[in-house]
């Protein structure tokens, strides 16, 4: 009989952990977002199997920590969340690992910078690409589509937000949400604003705009951001000939409603996005050109219902400016959005799976199938719980201070 010793399992678990996260690297390097990050002359050698083993070869050269082989057990999710992993010493040990195997110059300092997307703590973002190669493509949706419209017809129960929430290119589960949410209710001109869309190939509009051929405007600060959507959008083949509008300005309160109308968007659009982590409550109520039937926000969760607060509507408000004197200070809460939502014709119907995102419907809008729900409902998660316990006694201290405007 053989007998397993300690080291015989430890090192089982620690190989099985190296497999599972070169499993979870794979898709970086065939993934788009990668593939952009070091287009040109070097994608060439980016594809050739010689890049790939020195990848895997690098990776599992860097990988010394028990904390992986122990997480391969429950799950090699767990090893991404936890301290050793994620600290500055273990991702500096696989940036140089990577830069060491590699030949080429210009993507070893990219990696040793941290600059390309697919080397940014590539053990650490692993399972972000993992989330991304399980999108939910383009027949899925429309399957899915046909079987939401035959729930209606026979008058069938329909689902919650939380049984169809997915992310193909949402930053949450707001695809499958909005997916579900138009399929019910049909749409009109297929048009979407997005408010801060950053990068582009993460907002709500872009899974709309990518396999459902909607008419997108996306307005960013960052002509950064800006650059790298329009390289996305001009080299996929379901929209290089129909490439979202992207607009490069600083969203202002005072100049929002004017930007959306000289991009050529009034009147009755099907969505509109709001996601600055500033100010965003000022943002909508000075929207007035345009009637979105549907309406996303994000809100902030430490605030409770019947709390509508809000930043003050501070001209070129950053929130990095404020991160470090006052932690927190972004946005608005739930109840702020709420309040001014009826104001505006709109009642809430849920959120994201995340409680971060809420979703408006306007008033004359199939209220019989989805009819307005409380702010608790989507404020009572643990995790929300936690962050409130942790982050309010800092917001209350801004609050005593005058602080945040009451709305």
């Amino acid at each position: 009989m053989v007998v397993r010793t300690d080291i015989d399992e430890s090192l089982e678990l620690r190989n099985r952990a190296k497999e599972l996260v070169i499993d979870a690297v794979r898709p970086v390097l065939l993934g788009e977002q990668f593939d952009i990050a070091v287009r040109g002359s070097v994608a060439t050698y980016v594809n050739s199997s010689e890049f790939k083993r020195a990848i895997e070869n690098a990776i599992q050269a860097a990988l010394p920590h028990d904390i992986l082989a122990r997480a391969a057990q429950a799950g090699a999710a767990a090893a991404f969340k936890d301290p050793v992993v994620t600290s500055t010493v273990f991702q500096t040990e696989v940036k140089d690992a990577i830069a060491a195997a590699l030949p080429h110059e210009s993507l070893a300092r990219a990696a040793q910078a941290g600059v390309a997307a697919a080397f940014k703590d590539p053990v650490v973002t692993a399972t972000d690409f993992l989330s991304g190669g399980a999108r939910v493509d383009k027949g899925t949706q429309i399957l899915l589509v046909e079987k939401y419209r035959e729930l209606v017809r026979n008058g069938s129960p329909l689902p919650s937000f939380a049984d169809v929430g997915f992310r193909s290119f949402s930053q949450f589960d707001e695809d499958g949400i909005l997916l579900f949410l138009f399929a019910v209710i049909g749409t009109t001109n297929r048009e979407a604003i997005e408010i801060c869309s950053g990068v582009g190939y993460e907002c709500n509009s872009a899974n709309l705009a990518i396999h459902h051929g909607w008419e997108t405007l996306m307005i960013d600060g960052s002509a950064h951001n800006n650059a790298i959507a329009y390289q996305f959008y001009s080299q996929r083949s379901d929209t290089q000939i129909s490439i979202p509008k992207l607009v490069k300005v600083w969203i202002e309160p005072e100049t929002i409603d004017a930007l959306i109308t000289s991009n050529g968007f009034r009147g009755e659009v099907d969505l509109l996005t709001i996601d600055l982590d500033g100010v965003d409550y000022w943002v909508w109520k000075n929207i007035t050109s345009i009637n979105p039937r549907v309406v996303v926000t994000e809100y902030i969760p430490w605030f409770g219902p019947n709390e509508p607060y809000t930043v003050k509507n501070i001209k070129g408000f950053y929130y990095p400016d404020y991160a470090e004197t006052k932690m927190g200070y972004c946005g608005c809460s739930l109840s702020a959005h709420v309040k001014l939502a009826h104001e505006k014709g709109y009642r809430l119907i849920g959120c994201n799976r995340n409680q971060l995102n809420a979703v408006f419907l306007r008033n004359d809008i199939a209220p019989e199938l989805f009819p307005e729900v409380s702010e608790q409902s989507c404020l009572n998660s643990r995790r929300i719980t936690d962050m409130t316990n942790w982050i309010r006694p800092m917001v209350q201290k801004q609050i005593d201070a005058g602080d945040w405007e009451l709305v």
